[in-house]
């Protein structure tokens, strides 16, 4: 891989806020750097481009230091411009316009896709953006870096723009890469609890095992309802023992919502609709089963209002047993 990052760590005084972190890019692609406020996205760019020192690790660039590329310029690390520290001329002083801040961070984005830098680190770069001016940067970051062979990581707040802009993803947890690799699989597969929590929405809940770990599909007792539900076969590794809690994971479009009990196997639950959140295009529905909190997300909710009850489906292909 021409962009390797080995077991880099940083403290800052007695906290380590990164830890053995691993990361990879090659040419031609953009990578995501995600997780929640403070979790070390940006120090993780500030170190490669030379503006923070690590406590360990390294850092090379087609098997080259990356010093030696910062010291040709062939890196370039674009942060947020901040609001509170941009010159807004109508009022005097320095409260800022994003209007105006989305025009510089767009004129220092396309300046250097353009240019000869080989490795771009981008700081959360779209936040100031409308929908269309942000679809459009992303078509421009996607084209230049594949056209010009370069290799951009981008640290985003935002988990759709993850999909949008990134061909892969590296999802960070507690100072450390929790998981890497296609946006997608990373979605559909969460590697733990951690990452089934940060990246996108998911139905969390603890649940103990009640069938031998050699069983096709492994049976589970919900600790909220008491519900037993089959889950998709699981390595015996994540499966834990008989007597322990383990974390039961189905995101909200794999739940389905019906009058009747037309599928069984689906592990069907009798729910109230506790709330109904549109969001545009889809819906967001919530769901008690008898003090088992589930969240479904439906295109739109037809035939059903607060209160009523109904019937939901966890298919067990869809429910995944998490590591901790």
């Amino acid at each position: 891989m021409p962009l390797r990052i080995d077991n880099v760590s940083k403290r800052f005084g007695t906290k380590w806020v990164l830890r053995d972190v691993d990361l990879e890019a090659d040419r031609g692609f953009v990578i995501g750097v995600f997780g929640p406020k403070g979790c070390g996205k940006t120090t993780v760019l500030r170190i490669i481009a030379g503006l923070e020192s690590s406590n360990s690790g390294s850092i090379e660039m087609d098997g080259v230091a990356i010093s030696e590329l910062r010291s040709k310029a062939g890196v370039e690390f674009i942060p947020t411009i901040p609001v509170s520290g941009f010159w807004h001329k109508a009022l005097g002083n320095r409260t800022g316009d994003t209007v105006d801040i989305a025009a510089r961070q767009a004129d220092l984005l396309k300046n250097a896709l353009t240019s000869d830098v080989e490795l771009l680190l981008l700081d959360d770069v779209f936040c100031f953006f409308d929908g269309r001016s942000k679809r459009e940067m992303i078509a421009d970051l996607r084209r230049e870096i594949r056209s010009r062979n370069k290799i951009a990581l981008i640290a985003l707040n935002s988990f759709e723009d993850i999909f949008a802009a990134c061909d892969s993803v590296a999802v960070m947890a507690n100072g450390t890469v929790a998981q890497a690799g296609d946006p997608i699989q990373v979605y559909e597969g969460p590697a733990n609890r951690a990452v089934a929590e940060i990246f996108g929405l998911n139905n969390l809940f603890a649940a103990r095992r009640l069938t031998s770990s050699k069983a096709e599909l492994p049976e589970f007792q919900t600790r909220n309802g008491d519900h037993r539900l089959f889950a998709r076969k699981t390595d015996r590794s994540a499966l834990g023992s008989l007597n322990q809690d383990v974390t039961l994971a189905i995101r909200p479009e794999h739940i389905s919502i019906s009058f009747g009990a037309s599928f069984p196997e689906d592990n069907l639950l009798k729910a109230t609709i506790t709330e109904v959140q549109c969001l545009g295009p889809t819906t967001i529905v919530h769901l008690d089963s008898d003090g088992l909190k589930l969240q479904a997300l439906v295109l739109r909710l037809v035939g059903l209002k607060i209160g009523d009850e109904c019937m939901v489906g966890l298919p067990p292909d869809r429910l995944t047993v998490l590591r901790s």
